[in-house]
């Protein structure tokens, strides 16, 4: 039956969660009370440092006011020396009624300690500072009535100096902010119209630009139509399996004859473009780069044609044809023809 009835109480719902809320109270006391003498060590050690840095910087009063602090969270032997520290700084700077206080508590700490004759050597001595400020207290208190007024004056006299400085600060520091908005306000409109001139520069030199481009486009499509335009005399081949070589006629004084007619930007062009095409021609070939010559002969034909159509239209369609490659040699030998003659109206240009 015992063991019955220790099984239902382990079994019981209610049971489990009274044994876990006793499990985490006591856990969470435990913690506590580490946490709370962890605090404590970080507090005790806080203070030793301030009151190190007190001493070093030469601060007796709060050094003496730390000491008091720390004595109350270290135990008897130390909190007394630090009471006897702090009651000889203060016996030395005051004020007395601090040094009544911290005294009574050196004498309580001495009685708990179990040293009476210390403990009433220094009540002896409280009631000795007690004696003293009650007979100043009384001495100033005749010479109250008298200073008062002029006490008063004085501080009324502070009180409206300070004032007056503190208005004098304010609209010092007004007329600044006023003067360093004013000044950032300038900058700021100075900077946009910077902005604005150079966006208009842009767009001006944008606008200049696309004027030329139209134009040179549009003179280039004149020049264009003007060349469709000319009549060309093309010389028939018949189809053929192989393309005939073609026959150019020896005109030595050709090109010279009609130069004055022919457009002299035509001319500048074919003059300095001539020369590396045929360079790029005759790399093409070394390199048996067939699709390039073509190419280089296509970018030549315009020209060649606008020079002298009799003599470079039909060399340029027997190369440029789709029949031209099916006879290599024959290709070729048209080729050395289209070189010769090219370097042949380059000279008869210069001459």
């Amino acid at each position: 039956m015992k063991m019955r009835h220790t099984r239902n109480f382990l079994l019981d719902p209610r049971s489990l969660i009274v044994v876990l809320l006793i499990t985490c109270s006591h856990l969470g006391f435990s913690q506590s009370r580490t946490s709370a003498k962890d605090s404590l060590k970080l507090v005790v050690k806080e203070l030793r440092h301030r009151m190190l840095v007190a001493d070093s910087t030469g601060s007796a009063a709060l050094g003496a006011e730390l000491r008091v602090s720390l004595s109350r969270e270290v135990k008897s032997p130390e909190a007394i020396k630090l009471l006897q520290q702090a009651t000889d700084t203060l016996h030395q700077i005051g004020p007395r009624n601090t040094e009544i206080a911290v005294r009574s508590e050196l004498a309580e700490a001495l009685r708990e300690a179990g040293k009476a004759p210390q403990a009433y050597s220094e009540l002896l001595q409280v009631r000795s500072l007690i004696e003293a400020r009650e007979r100043d207290f009384g001495e100033r208190a005749g010479m109250d009535s008298v200073t008062a007024v002029a006490r008063s004056m004085a501080l009324n006299d502070s009180l409206s100096k300070v004032n007056a400085q503190e208005s004098a600060v304010h609209e010092a520091s007004i007329k600044r902010s006023s003067e360093l908005l004013r000044t950032w306000q300038w900058a700021t409109l100075g900077i946009a119209l910077l902005w604005l001139v150079s966006m208009a520069l842009l767009l001006y030199r944008a606008g200049r630009l696309q004027r030329r481009s139209i134009k040179a486009i549009e003179e280039l499509q004149v020049k264009v139509r003007a060349l469709e335009q000319r009549p060309v005399n093309v010389q028939r081949v018949p189809k053929e399996e192989s393309l005939p070589l073609p026959v150019v006629k020896e005109i030595p004084s050709a090109v010279k004859g009609v130069a004055d007619q022919i457009d002299p930007m035509i001319l500048g062009m074919f003059r300095r473009q001539a020369p590396e095409r045929l360079e790029t021609l005759k790399a093409a070939r070394d390199r048996g780069d067939s699709d390039k010559v073509v190419r280089v002969v296509h970018s030549l034909k315009p020209q060649l044609v606008a020079i002298d159509a009799g003599r470079y239209t039909p060399l340029c369609t027997a190369i440029t044809s789709v029949e031209a490659r099916v006879d290599q040699a024959k290709f070729d030998r048209t080729l050395d023809e289209f070189q010769v003659q090219v370097e042949r109206t380059l000279r008869e240009l210069k001459d």
